[in-house]
């Protein structure tokens, strides 16, 4: 209610600065507006039913008794006003009332003749058979709604017509294959209906699903390619989407280089494995589709998808495409340092980042130190992880330490630089991490919890348990606490 007495106060002070004095009922409307903000709905509507007796045709005080008649629920009490001001000053504010009241009131007949006055008075616009669907979907009368978007067709000699609308009501109806190809027609007209369509289509039923496909995949257009790829990404074979959208992709043109970035954002999105590896698969033909730079970027982000995925052998793979020098190398070196730390290569992750450490920017240096120094703590070679943080002054660095520290067994001193890091240092998924870690630490012995957390680490497992008696558990919550080592064990630092 909130922007509709916005609009109204809009189209009142977008008037002339003298309007106000030339026009009395202004002051009437103005009071009637505020009254609605206040949320005064019967107040409001007798002050709106005022202007429009001195104003019949004020389409302002007509709109704001809609929306009043609307919250009281007495949306019929609109049609004689809305008639009386369609007979003063018909425009197409004061016919969609009327359309919308005659509707709300059940008489169909009624609102299909002021729709035809309608569009004879603005020949062409959508816009008569727009409000008549819309209203009618409204009042859930699907049966009605479908014989608007049809009229229109007919009307306009346009089979396209109204096609985001009837897609809902084929969706509705359970015809999923038929509102598939209602969203390619809206999508036609205006490509922004893509997500739309995504998330229209994504609930269908598992038995629906293979048709709903089939339909897209009949059409050659890129977007539905697109769409087609995207949905069965959704529904569990991102593998298999991806690979069609390839082999359907035409070759090397522009639009098929953004269906691929389009599909791998969703991917990134959608999250798990299997999509991980399916955006890694889009990149990588993205990468194969352009040249230079924007080639070698495309590798680096299939590489990190990879690496994300836990598949470090593609990843390793697509980084040897990777040239070595150029704007992308650097980039392309810290997901190799990334990937071989991962794996536990990590003499390799050191020769890697020795070669390539005086051309990184100085903070990507430092942050490649600490995923090291993460890395031969996780595997229980402590002094080389300490030895990696010589020189390293930053908060970032200091929480690595207290981290390595309680895996030592120190309980105290490590606590102790966690908090001295306070919970803004690195990323926000550390930050949350560092503060669960102090919470578990709290109410343990120290001797308990540090062989449990210092095995987990030497273990690589990540998962802790602490029961009352100390004892680390595997596959059931004892009766102590659990926990799980922070999220940044896994390739990250700081």
């Amino acid at each position: 209610m909130t922007r509709g007495w916005f609009l109204g106060f809009l189209l009142l002070t977008s008037a002339a600065p003298g309007l106000a004095a030339q026009q009395p009922g202004n002051a009437s409307l103005a009071r009637a507006l505020e009254l609605e903000r206040q949320n005064q709905y019967p107040a409001a509507a007798d002050s709106f039913r005022a202007v429009l007796a001195r104003q019949p045709g004020s389409a302002a005080a007509l709109l704001g008794l809609e929306r009043m008649l609307d919250a009281l629920q007495r949306e019929a009490e609109i049609i004689p006003p809305a008639r009386a001001a369609a007979a003063a000053s018909p425009s197409d504010a004061v016919y969609g009332v009327l359309v919308r009241g005659w509707i709300a009131s059940g008489a169909q007949d009624s609102a299909r003749a002021v729709v035809g006055q309608w569009a004879a008075a603005s020949p062409g616009d959508v816009q008569p058979w727009r409000t008549w669907v819309q209203a009618s979907m409204r009042q859930r009368d699907r049966a009605s709604a479908r014989l608007a978007v049809e009229a229109a067709r007919r009307t306009l000699k346009d089979p396209g017509a109204l096609a985001y609308e009837m897609a809902q009501l084929r969706a509705a109806d359970g015809a999923w294959p038929d509102a598939a190809r209602e969203w390619l027609s809206a999508i036609a007209r205006l490509p922004g209906y893509q997500q739309a369509a995504m998330a229209a289509l994504k609930p269908a039923p598992a038995a629906a699903r293979p048709q709903i496909l089939a339909a897209l995949q009949q059409d050659s257009a890129l977007d539905a390619q697109l769409l087609a790829a995207t949905l069965a990404g959704g529904w569990g074979d991102p593998a298999g989407a991806v690979k069609a959208l390839i082999a359907r992709l035409p070759t090397r043109t522009p639009r098929a280089v953004d269906a691929l970035g389009a599909f791998s954002a969703q991917m990134r999105s959608q999250g798990g494995r299997a999509a991980l590896v399916a955006q890694g698969m889009a990149q990588e033909e993205i990468a194969r589709r352009t040249v230079g730079p924007a080639a070698s970027r495309a590798l680096v982000t299939a590489a990190r998808a990879y690496q994300e995925a836990g598949d470090n052998e593609s990843a390793r793979r697509v980084l040897a495409l990777v040239a070595n020098d150029g704007p992308s190398s650097a980039g392309a070196a810290t997901t190799m340092v990334d990937v071989l730390v991962a794996a536990g290569r990590l003499d390799e992750a050191e020769a890697k980042f020795a070669a390539t450490a005086d051309r990184l920017p100085a903070e990507e240096r430092d942050q490649l130190r600490r995923r090291l120094a993460w890395g031969w703590a996780r595997a229980g070679n402590f002094p080389r992880a300490t030895a990696r943080l010589d020189g390293d002054s930053t908060v970032e660095g200091l929480a690595l330490r207290g981290r390595i520290a309680i895996f030592q067994g120190d309980i105290a001193t490590g606590a102790e630089m966690l908090r001295k890091a306070g919970p803004y240092a690195g990323s926000r998924d550390d930050a949350t991490s560092r503060t669960a870690l102090l919470a578990l630490l709290q109410p343990h012995r120290r001797g308990q919890l540090a062989g449990a957390r210092r095995n987990a680490a030497v273990a690589g497992t990540g998962r802790y348990c602490v029961g009352r008696s100390g004892a680390r558990a595997r596959g059931r919550r004892p009766p102590g606490r659990c926990g799980w080592a922070p999220a940044s064990t896994s390739s990250r630092a700081g």
